[in-house]
């Protein structure tokens, strides 16, 4: 596992709360299935981002505490948006990546 770093942004009661959140990655790299022909796609990668802790400021909360001035839909939005960003940003190295039409 890998730990990532990325700026989030959470909608709360009292408005728009933005800090640092630290993520654990977890991500898989798999052959794609092959084409109707038998002809290889590449690969796929699942990719996904567990929520450690925020940072707000000198406030360093752990997900348990986030979980309590945060909506955990928010909390999983923020967490598909790591994993995409990891994506994007770490994940695509020394692989070629099937993209689905």
């Amino acid at each position: 596992m890998e730990t990532y770093q990325t700026d989030i942004e959470f909608a709360a009661d009292t408005g728009t709360v933005c800090g640092m959140g630290t993520f654990k990655i977890r991500s898989s790299v798999a052959r794609a299935e092959p084409t109707t022909t038998g002809e290889s796609r590449g690969y796929e990668r699942d990719t996904f981002a567990d929520l450690v802790s925020v940072q707000l400021g000198g406030l360093t909360l752990s997900r348990m505490l986030a979980t309590r001035i945060v909506p955990k839909s928010e909390i999983a939005e923020a967490e598909a948006a790591a994993a995409k960003a990891w994506n994007d940003e770490c994940g695509h190295a020394d692989i070629t990546l099937y993209a689905a039409e």
